[in-house]
């Protein structure tokens, strides 16, 4: 189970703490804060993004292959159908130049299925209740 906890700081900035790591979250200034962090779109595309680097990693190590500092992850994102929706997400993979042509397709595939890719492609129930401490 994960378990994400955030507390209010100031204006639209809110602090995110998971396990033992911090980050605040806030909007930038011209929306109306502080510009101290992700806003968070920005955080959940970077959680995509982390999820495919995450997979690059892992395939290096199953394959036993090196040069993982020479791969880029572009995560990027359209909105549309209302102003509160991401109507389209496009994850980008630049591989390092000596990286074999036969095993492209077999890294792009595994990141397309990884954990979070495959919660989008199969939305969790989502409920928003109140709890009281």
């Amino acid at each position: 189970m994960y378990r994400i906890e955030i507390s209010y700081n100031t204006n639209f900035q809110w602090d995110i703490v998971t396990r033992d790591q911090f980050v605040a979250c806030d909007l930038p200034q011209n929306l109306g804060g502080d510009n101290e962090g992700p806003s968070p779109e920005e955080l959940f595309l970077s959680g995509i993004g982390g999820g495919a680097a995450i997979t690059v990693s892992r395939f290096l190590k199953e394959q036993n292959l090196q040069g993982c500092d020479e791969f880029k992850i572009i995560v990027q994102a359209e909105t549309g159908a209302g102003p509160n929706r991401i109507s389209s997400i496009s994850t980008l993979v630049v591989f390092p130049p000596k990286f074999p042509k036969a095993m492209k397709s077999k890294l792009l595939d595994k990141i397309g299925k990884n954990p979070l890719n495959a919660t989008m492609l199969m939305p969790p129930d989502v409920s928003v209740d109140e709890l009281e401490l």
